[in-house]
């Protein structure tokens, strides 16, 4: 509106001047002139009008835009329900990064028949907050402690093999 509003007041002006120069002797030529200012000035009206009615147009909704992409949240499931419904379950992670570091505290030299070997106990893997359910069964152990009962145990060899690393003492 406003880039056609400038020249349209221009074109107004123009022929409004040249009515205003004529002589008072007003013959054929000058009355020529009258009638085409007099038509441009309502071409420009018609203009103008035509303009208002498609803003109009689009100021009453008629316009279309594409709606904003939101990407899909994904949520915690709530305690107690089934992991599987009302959410997106991450992809499991592949061996060689979901083994980590185990504790290094809990590395113990243990005297059997074939020599000493390295074992991780589960009971102190437990109270350093790993997950003792997801190592690897073949790892697994049972090893007599001090005071003569059954300990699980982890082979350290054994752990490595699966990725699990020796994390600080």
């Amino acid at each position: 509106m406003h880039r056609k509003f400038i020249p349209i007041i221009l074109a107004a002006a123009v022929a409004v001047t040249g009515l205003g120069a004529v002589p008072a002797a007003a013959g054929e030529k000058e009355l020529k002139r009258f009638v085409l200012g007099v038509a441009a000035l309502g071409i420009i009206a018609a203009a103008i009008e035509n303009d208002k009615r498609r803003d109009n147009s689009r100021a009453n909704g008629q316009v279309t835009r594409q709606q904003p992409y939101y990407p899909p949240v994904v949520h915690d499931p709530p305690r107690g329900h089934s992991p599987y419904k009302g959410y997106v379950a991450p992809r499991p992670l592949p061996d060689r990064a979901r083994a980590g570091f185990l504790p290094g505290d809990c590395l113990r030299s243990v005297a059997d028949r074939r020599g000493t070997r390295n074992v991780y106990v589960a009971g102190c893997l437990e109270r350093n907050h790993v997950q003792v359910s997801r190592l690897p069964d073949a790892c697994q152990l049972s090893v007599i402690g001090q005071d003569r009962d059954r300990r699980d145990a982890f082979d350290a060899r054994c752990l490595a093999d699966y990725g699990y690393r020796i994390g600080r003492r």
